[in-house]
């Protein structure tokens, strides 16, 4: 990873915060106009906006157990307690959430400044803020780019950490992770494998538990309370089934991402990255070929990779598209790992594969899961490639942030206007 160190201009600071006003003020015009659309606008209306409404009534008690949504309750705790003072109406609150969203892009704007391009600053970034499920969790009330916001910094703070302060930090961001959606425990997993190397002379356990006890009491406490893995109302909902392609289905996911910067950045390959890479693809693809990986499984599916996988054919219920983007996803994700610093390839790897594992073990298989968080490690891949000079070609991240642009107008932008 680079270490040259970039102090930040005032172009930086004005970039930043125009990109986080904007988004700020497309929410606030949404808001304004009172139109609900997609899954981002239907969520709002039957979970998260009631939920925080009553959290609005009750306070200053505080009720996480009989509440209408199954995600960790620090999003709705602070967005309702923030909107009291301001009135506790609906435009209040969702300016308030599109807060994290705003502080998102910021946070992300500084991490890719040191790329000298401002068109390549552009394409890196791309991918994650053109997501129609960036939109969705943005415009309207979600947990989705909140989590997102805690993972990042969390990430973030990881590839740089190197005291024992440092780490405290990592946890710190990896418990309000925890607090916003209790999925993102995965973030444990990279914290655990720096931990493990490095910084002689430090104590590995101080490392450890630093890193990852506050994220864990987090669970703990939510587990105890909640008595398993959601709020009571969603126990059979979300947990009735164990998702075992989740882990092919990621890395269909993945594909979609990894391969544009395989071509823009991987020029040489040698024969035994060949064959780990395809070692790579053929385990991401297992779990679609062992159990069920059509669209009509028991897993809750959403998004448009699941659509594709509808209208192609299976085989005793198994999708040969989803083997075949698993295998994509893996073969390229291990290229671009591979010509990543090392530290940064860790982290990354260790991140997606975590993910993926977690979210076997709930029913709700939806892509924004995936889409969001891998494309916020596409975008800390992409930001280590441009940096280093690895990028020699644009062509490839343009045609992917034009095909993101293209899913943005007619999953979130079309259904807005329309409403």
């Amino acid at each position: 990873m680079p270490t040259t160190e970039v102090r930040a201009s005032p172009r930086q600071g004005v970039a930043a915060a125009s990109a986080a006003a904007l988004v700020v003020t497309a929410t606030a015009l949404v808001a304004a106009s009172g139109r609900l659309a997609t899954a981002g606008g239907r969520d709002q209306k039957n979970y998260h906006y009631p939920t925080i409404e009553e959290l609005q009534r009750l306070f200053p008690s505080i009720d996480i157990v009989n509440v209408q949504t199954a995600t960790s309750p620090l999003f709705h705790l602070l967005v309702s307690w923030a909107s009291i003072p301001l009135g506790s109406s609906l435009f209040v609150t969702q300016i308030l959430g599109s807060i994290f969203a705003a502080a998102l892009v910021a946070v992300l704007v500084n991490f890719v400044w040191p790329i000298e391009s401002p068109g390549l600053r552009a394409l890196v970034l791309a991918p994650l803020l053109l997501s129609a499920y960036f939109w969705q969790s943005t415009l309207w009330l979600n947990t989705d780019v909140a989590a997102i916001l805690w993972v990042t910094l969390a990430i973030v703070t990881l590839l740089r950490a190197e005291s024992i302060q440092d780490f405290a930090v990592v946890g710190a961001f990896c418990s309000l992770a925890v607090a916003t959606r209790q999925t993102a425990i995965w973030l444990l997993v990279p914290v655990v494998a720096v931990a493990l190397v490095g910084w002689r002379g430090r104590p590995l356990i101080v490392r450890v538990v630093a890193g990852c006890m506050p994220a864990g009491v987090i669970l703990l406490a939510l587990l105890v309370t909640w008595g398993g893995l959601t709020p009571p109302a969603f126990a059979v909902k979300n947990n009735d089934v164990t998702s075992y392609a989740a882990v092919s289905y990621g890395f269909a996911v993945l594909a979609l991402l990894v391969v544009p910067l395989v071509w823009a950045s991987v020029v040489h390959v040698s024969r035994r990255q060949v064959a780990i890479a395809a070692t790579v693809g053929g385990v991401a693809a297992l779990p679609a070929m062992l159990f069920p990986s059509a669209a009509n499984s028991a897993s809750r599916t959403g998004g448009w990779v699941w659509s594709l996988v509808a209208h192609t054919p299976d085989i005793a219920g198994r999708s040969p598209l989803l083997i075949v983007g698993a295998f994509i996803g893996g073969f390229a994700g291990y290229l671009v790992v591979s010509a990543l610093d090392w530290r940064v390839g860790k982290v990354l790897a260790s991140s997606f594969i975590a993910l993926c594992l977690t979210l076997t073990a709930g029913s709700d298989l939806f892509q924004r899961y995936f889409e969001l968080p891998a494309a916020l490690l596409f975008v800390l891949a992409a930001q280590n490639l441009a940096e280093s000079g690895h990028i020699v070609r644009r062509l490839p991240l343009l045609g992917l942030a034009a095909a993101q642009c293209v899913l943005l107008v007619g999953v979130v932008a079309a259904p807005l206007v329309s409403a």
